[in-house]
């Protein structure tokens, strides 16, 4: 049985060599995480601030002020006008990860693809 912290990835037979590898050496093989590891509007416990980065990408600040870059599967941004942003987290269905975030911007829902700690989007703009 290979460490809890290898994933698979999308080649499967690659990862598993890779994997070997780093598991006789005893290195660690880290490579692409599964849904269920992904960081998730609600392990944030609540979003103080929200920044649009782009059409398919919006920066969130937790509670503690710490930033991220959360990257979606479609342009909801493009539709923000009022402000009005949500962001959830719900329980996924039978055939999907066990938990998913979105964004819904109006009417539109955007899946969340990615969500990583990131520094300040002020900090990127000087």
């Amino acid at each position: 049985m290979f460490p809890s912290a290898i994933y698979k990835s999308r080649n499967n037979s690659a990862a598993c060599i890779v994997a070997l590898i780093a598991t006789l050496m005893g290195g660690v093989c880290i490579g692409e995480a599964t849904a269920a590891d992904r960081l998730h509007f609600s392990d944030l416990q609540g979003i103080h601030d929200w920044r649009k980065k782009s059409n398919a990408a919006v920066f969130v600040q937790d509670k503690e002020l710490q930033w991220y870059e959360a990257l979606l599967d479609a342009a909801c941004m493009k539709y923000v006008s009022s402000g009005e942003v949500r962001f959830i987290t719900e329980a996924g269905g039978d055939d999907e990860p066990k938990r998913v975030s979105k964004i819904i911007v109006g009417q539109r829902i955007c899946n969340v693809t990615s969500l990583t700690p990131t520094e300040s989007p002020d900090s990127k703009n000087p």
